[in-house]
């Protein structure tokens, strides 16, 4: 997002084109290209993913920039009038610390090829008629999981963006229309939120699931044993993944450097790493592709949206291939990218 707001903001200067492969193939292409540029001592080994440089002259001459974090940097000292700009290298910078060795890429070129087939997915007719509110925000954080159901199940639905800061909501016609909202213990901004009818309902994974038994689709009945088992997987991934991802995302990007502490990143990194680990036998024993019995459900909205986050970020498939190949499975569903083209992507 970085790249394309400079390039579309600034075209006689910039111009980007993006090459991926997958494993070794990456880093040896950026051997080959940069063998005889020399690297200052944060790039050497080609370490960093995706890798980023500037090219100038007829000589092409080579300006090293780096990966994600080193990108949000140069950028903030390039640009320091670009509030736009200033602001996506807040939010989109990945830390340093959050990888161990090389990764294989995943660079710009993900989100094109994501765009692209976001692009080309099917558009959904609505289904009734009072169409759900869905309240978000500009970066769509979890957000985008919600859209997902909604997608999934096929209703159609009006969106609103509520800011995320002190004047949480101040903007938006519908908390304009009801400003007892913000005197509610239970909600203070934070999103995503939904209001279908006269209900208003906050935490992704519980809307998730409240829309599956709406709709009587994918979830188990209440009341029902295959029903507590949803339940079961729903909180084990919410406390052993999730919360450990999302911890190791704010202390690495999401919050401002001043606010972040790096020496809780491996300690959550072992956190969800064993989260995984047993994510991994569960897709192992259940040999579907889909985490509760043979078929799609709300649960891979709710566990699907992170991991699909957590491989881009941290690609899984050579230690958790089952987990990888889930994440990009859930990635090239019709109705997760016609919520990436709507709310755009978290990473």
């Amino acid at each position: 997002m970085i790249i394309g707001h400079i390039c579309s903001k600034y075209p006689a200067e910039y111009e980007s084109w993006f090459y991926f492969d997958s494993g070794d193939k990456y880093y040896a292409f950026l051997k080959e290209t940069f063998d005889k540029v020399p690297f200052p001592d944060n790039l050497k080994g080609h370490a960093t993913s995706p890798f980023v440089w500037c090219e100038t002259g007829q000589n092409e001459i080579s300006q090293l920039i780096g990966g994600r974090t080193d990108l949000a940097a140069w950028a903030k000292a390039k640009f320091p009038q670009d509030k736009e700009l200033l602001e996506l290298c807040a939010h989109w910078h990945l830390s340093d610390t959050f990888h161990d060795k090389p990764l294989a890429a995943q660079s710009t070129a993900d989100v094109k090829v994501e765009e692209k087939k976001a692009a080309e997915a099917p558009k959904y007719v609505a289904k009734q008629e009072n169409k759900i509110l869905l309240l978000g925000d500009k970066f769509p954080t979890r957000t985008q999981r919600v859209a997902w159901m909604l997608y999934e199940l096929e209703v159609d639905f009006d969106y609103e963006e509520v800011g995320i800061g002190e004047d949480k909501g101040s903007t938006t016609p519908f908390l304009e229309a009801h400003p007892e909202l913000k005197n509610d213990p239970l909600w203070k901004g934070a999103v995503p939120a939904i209001v279908d009818n006269q209900l208003f309902l906050t935490e992704s994974a519980v809307i998730v699931t409240y829309l599956a038994d709406k709709y009587k689709k994918f979830a188990p009945a209440p009341g029902t044993p295959e029903r507590l088992r949803y339940d079961q997987l729903n909180m084990f991934f919410n406390t052993e993944i999730e919360a450990p991802i999302f911890s190791t995302f704010l202390h690495s990007f999401i919050l401002p450097d001043a606010r972040q502490v790096p020496q809780v990143i491996p300690f959550e990194k072992e956190r969800w790493t064993q989260g995984v680990k047993q994510f991994e036998l569960l897709l192992k024993q259940n040999g579907s592709g889909f985490i509760l019995g043979s078929s799609f459900s709300a649960l891979d909205v709710i566990c699907g949206y992170w991991l699909c986050n957590l491989n881009r970020a941290s690609p899984l498939a050579e230690a958790f291939p089952l987990t990888a190949q889930y994440a990009d499975a859930m990635a090239a569903r019709p109705a997760y990218l016609a919520a990436v083209q709507r709310l755009g992507s978290f990473l």
